[in-house]
């Protein structure tokens, strides 16, 4: 009877234990199902310079480029990548759809990693209605001033469209192009310049300009002047001898810019009629005639001069001979 009474007791006992582990087994399975993996997540922020998209046809921001700052949240990774790279982000306004007047416009962010996200934040934008306004240009040279030069300078086109909003246009005082010295170094040239549109102060106005540049050449005035009665000067002739010339003289005629030919004297002119190895008689000869680089002769084909070439006996028996290179030349004439 003991026997089994302790076997009985043994039996009772195991049975508890097991009921016991039983019971922890399941408890431990109940809390590893109800337990939540905590995932790292922060918060930081990031600031940069709005991009504010605008209908450039009808208005312009007015002022300076918002500068934005924004709440990025996500795991700790991501986030700090994002804030390490705040500069490829892009903070975009988008006011295209609206018109002038202040208006609160929320920031779009481009460019987050993947799982980073933002916290929407609005930013005030003011934007004016655009004018436009035609504008002569001005030019200016380079280097010494030359307003003889400068009013000889040809511009296409010679007016431009600015535009802009009210309170910019208001500022803008003249239109201007600055035109480098190797305009005047290439007459007849055309060189391309920009355009700034300035203030009273003479600084650039961020406006629009259409067009942004204009052609320029130099174009030098022209003027004409005759010159007559000039002798010609021989040479070559054989020992003896004289050319005879017409009395007369010769005349040309110069052209070049006005204060090039205004100075011109007729001693500049030098008109060479070379007879050597010319026979006693008329002949025709081809002069050569240097004058100053500035100007030009206007007769294209050469200065044909009549000449007589006579013994010195013949030209002493001749009542009436005419004047030779020998005497003195006629005053030279202007017209």
């Amino acid at each position: 009877m003991d026997s089994f009474l302790r076997s009985n007791n043994l039996a009772r006992f195991i049975a508890f234990v097991l009921a016991v582990m039983l019971w922890l087994v399941v408890r431990a399975g109940d809390q590893t199902t109800d337990v939540t993996p905590q995932i790292d997540r922060i918060t930081e922020t990031i600031t940069g310079t709005a991009e504010v998209l605008v209908a450039k046809d009808r208005v312009s921001l007015v002022g300076e480029t918002p500068e934005v700052t924004i709440q990025i949240r996500g795991e700790r990774l991501p986030v700090w990548q994002a804030k390490m790279q705040a500069n490829n982000l892009k903070f975009i306004v988008d006011a295209r759809n609206l018109g002038e007047g202040v208006h609160e416009i929320p920031v779009q962010v481009q460019g987050l990693p993947p799982g980073v996200s933002f916290v929407p934040q609005n930013v005030a934008v003011r934007l004016e209605a655009n004018l436009r306004q035609v504008i002569k240009v001005d030019l200016v040279m380079e280097g010494a001033q030359d307003p003889a030069r400068l009013a000889q300078i040809r511009m296409n086109p010679r007016e431009v469209t600015i535009m802009g909003p009210s309170s910019q246009l208001q500022q803008v005082q003249k239109v201007q192009a600055r035109v480098p010295v190797q305009v005047l170094e290439t007459p007849g040239t055309e060189h391309t310049v920009v355009v700034y549109a300035l203030n009273d102060k003479g600084k650039t106005v961020n406006i629009t300009i259409h067009p942004k540049t204009i052609d320029v050449a130099y174009i030098p005035a022209i003027q004409q002047k005759t010159f007559a009665g000039l002798r010609p000067e021989v040479k070559g002739l054989a020992p003896g001898t004289k050319a005879v010339l017409p009395a007369e003289g010769v005349t040309v005629t110069v052209e070049g810019p006005p204060a090039d030919v205004a100075v011109l004297k007729p001693e500049e002119i030098r008109i060479v009629v070379d007879v050597t190895g010319l026979p006693p008689g008329d002949h025709v000869r081809d002069a050569a005639v240097t004058i100053p680089a500035a100007v030009k002769l206007v007769q294209k084909e050469p200065l044909r001069i009549p000449v007589r070439i006579e013994t010195e006996k013949a030209a002493e028996t001749r009542p009436d001979a005419p004047q030779t290179n020998r005497q003195n030349p006629p005053e030279n004439k202007e017209t």
